[in-house]
């Protein structure tokens, strides 16, 4: 019966990887630079600049390769302008003309102790006062002891009385060395620094290989190193079917044993939205040319009210601090994980097995010889995850976890448990509570995509929200034990209920919305907002697939609401990227403003005239009714502006506009067809 089930899974996903499309447009994009044919661990590096361009040679006794290198992205910053690039590998060139300008190369020795001179320079002469550093996809800290000696360390060996007084990352410190050449430059009689080519072994296969500073030009060239191609992919698929085969018997039938009520209870759910989706009609009115509605937005008092009768449940104080993009969450997060004084709890969708996953995992583990640390995480989706390596590959000699679970465990105190995946339900909350005084709600997992690759977004919760989120976790945590439904049951009894307090004038009232077992509040509040909604509806979501939803947009369209709706560009999944494609054009049919986002956005709002939503919910089925999600929603209006300025505004700017339909496949099809019970 396990083979059956297991056969069961990898029928639908394998049909559903050769039905499917690599992007929403259907033009393939790229996740890593193109491979070097020539190895070049014995080649001596040399640099020039050619009428002002870089080149770079590669130089052994019987060939030599150079290449030029073409612009990925650039960004001003005090004055620098930074760019990022790539080598023409598809380009070899000739030798440099006489005319080329040599340029002095460092190799990765020679960068190491200028590296650590900044950083002695940079560090508090204070003792114990750190400088929290990104350095390379590596989160470090620098600091002093009592006798003035440098120390540089990975979070997980910083010890607990060091006080951070100040956050960089490796672009801010390039930027204050090349200002540091130029200070010098200026301050003596011929200039003592030209153009320099620093050399860095990458961490990672399509990481940062080189630096090139040109003090006169004031520019700064990140050279990213070609990636290894597919064999960063083969340590954990050895190992995959096996694992998989296990967790079908944990969601299956361990998990029913425990959870009985819950397992049979979604299988109901899965049975009422088939039986319900045969009888489901189409929208009621669609017209794609309604003028649209100039008058007030809906009442959002009488909004609020009408929640607290649908959702049976009041709004709680709470201060709401919106993070966009890996760079504002994760050294946030680490520096709270790091000065935790009571404990942590975390609660994910996917942990995953990468390097940065793996350096949180580090930290977790040496903090919890001083602190509870509590950690529950999604079986299978933690496991598909971590079939796969993230887009720039696994580093030289890194071996990933075959289970998370297993590695937080070992030689720790770390407490951690898997959620079953029965009828292939999962938990997919991201929820992280430090010293249950502060807590994180969004889109977020674990991982090295989700920290430097997507774009996605988490929100800082701190107030008496708070508790209401603790309580969430602790039920939550009792649910995925050995305990299963009745332990569930007697800590929902035993948890003091959270009691409405006054709202402070520095809090907004703040409400958690739930989907799980039976209870579907995110759909049946997003269903109702988009019918009350009289001026405009915005949307980012990656995965688009709820007809109900989808039928509710169109006829708040057809009374003239100003809908738009945000999708990916760059999908992670080809069979939801298809899926994504026919919602696109059915929408865009019926009058609503569909953009696509220049890569891959993973974010989950919405915001209907006023009244805004935002969590781990997508706009699917999985979301909306069978999976476990938390959202959070407020009609603030400052807290509802600043979401619109911080998403949405630069979300519309740098999103493409479609104005025709997507062209779509027979392949697309039976993707769409597969996609339906997602």
């Amino acid at each position: 019966m396990t083979r059956l089930r297991l056969l069961l899974i990898l029928v639908p996903l394998t049909l559903a990887g050769c039905a499917s499309r690599t992007s929403l447009t259907g033009e393939p994009f790229r996740l890593s630079m193109p491979t070097l044919e020539t190895a070049l661990e014995h080649t001596r590096v040399e640099a020039v600049q050619v009428d002002g361009a870089l080149r770079l040679g590669f130089i052994n006794d019987d060939e030599y390769l150079w290449f030029g290198v073409s612009p990925l992205d650039v960004h001003e910053e005090d004055g620098v302008a930074i760019w990022l690039t790539e080598l023409r590998t598809h380009e070899r060139m000739r030798r440099p003309p006489r005319r080329a300008v040599p340029v002095t190369v460092l190799d990765d020795d020679e960068v190491s102790v200028i590296l650590r001179d900044m950083i002695g320079w940079l560090t508090p002469h204070e003792p114990w006062q750190g400088l929290a550093l990104q350095l390379r996809r590596r989160e470090m800290v620098s600091w002093r002891d009592d006798d003035g000696q440098l120390h540089i360390n990975p979070w997980s060996e910083v010890p607990g009385v060091v006080t951070l007084v100040e956050r960089m990352d490796d672009r801010e410190l390039a930027v204050r060395m090349l200002a540091l050449l130029q200070d010098m430059n200026a301050n003596s009689e011929a200039p003592l620094f030209g153009p320099m080519l620093f050399t860095l072994t990458p961490d990672q296969p399509g990481a940062l290989g080189w630096i090139f500073a040109d003090p006169e030009a004031g520019e700064l060239l990140y050279v990213l190193s070609p990636a290894e191609g597919d064999e960063s992919r083969e340590p954990m698929l050895r190992v995959s079917l096996k694992t998989l085969d296990r967790v079908v018997v944990r969601s299956h039938f361990l998990t029913f044993v425990k959870n009985p009520v819950t397992t049979v209870r979604r299988l109901f759910g899965h049975v009422e939205d088939a039986v319900v989706s045969m009888a489901r009609r189409g929208p009621e009115a669609v017209d794609p040319h309604a003028p649209l509605h100039q008058g007030p937005g809906m009442d959002l008092v009488a909004w609020e009210q009408r929640l607290d009768v649908l959702t049976g449940h009041h709004r709680y104080p709470g201060q709401l601090t919106f993070l966009v993009g890996g760079d504002a969450f994760f050294p946030e997060l680490i520096e709270r994980i790091h000065g935790a004084r009571k404990g942590v709890d975390i609660r994910t969708y996917i942990f995953d097995n990468d390097e940065y996953a793996v350096q949180l995992a580090d930290l977790l583990r040496a903090r919890s010889g001083d602190i509870r640390v509590r950690v529950m995480m999604d079986d299978l989706g933690s496991l598909m995850a971590g079939l796969n390596p993230p887009p720039e590959g696994y580093g030289p000699g890194f071996q990933p976890p075959t289970d998370m679970v297993r590695y937080l465990r070992s030689d720790s105190a770390v407490q951690a448990r898997r959620v079953g995946n029965p009828w292939l339900t999962g938990d997919h909350a991201k929820l992280t509570l430090v010293d249950r005084d502060v807590a994180y709600v969004g889109g977020m997992n674990y991982g090295a995509e989700y920290r430097y690759h997507w774009h996605d977004m988490m929100v800082r919760v701190e107030g008496p929200v708070v508790q209401r989120l603790q309580r969430e976790f602790d039920k939550a945590w009792a649910h995925a034990g050995p305990g299963g439904d009745l332990a569930y049951l007697v800590r929902s009894l035993r948890l003091p209920r959270s009691e409405v307090t006054a709202m402070p004038e520095d809090m907004v009232p703040v409400r958690v919305l739930r989907t799980r077992s039976g209870e579907r509040e995110i759909l049946r509040t997003q269903l109702a907002a988009i019918a009350s909604a009289q001026r405009y509806i915005f949307i980012a979501t990656p995965y688009f697939t709820e007809p109900d939803v989808i039928n509710a947009l169109l006829a708040a369209r057809a009374r003239g609401v100003d809908v738009r709706v945000v999708l990916p560009g760059e999908g992670n999944h080809g069979v939801m990227n298809s899926a994504n494609l026919f919602t696109a054009n059915q929408l865009l049919a019926g009058g609503v403003r569909m953009f696509i986002y220049p890569g891959m956005t993973h974010v989950k709002a919405a915001i209907y005239d006023g009244w805004a939503s935002f969590g781990s919910a997508n706009f699917d089925r999985l979301s909306f009714k069978m999976n476990q999600e938390i959202n959070l929603a407020t009609s603030d209006s400052e807290a509802v502006s600043a979401l619109k300025e911080v998403l949405f505004i630069p979300h519309f700017a740098s999103s493409q506009e479609l104005m025709a339909p997507l062209a779509w496949t027979w392949s697309d099809f039976v993707a769409g067809i597969l996609s339906r019970p997602l």
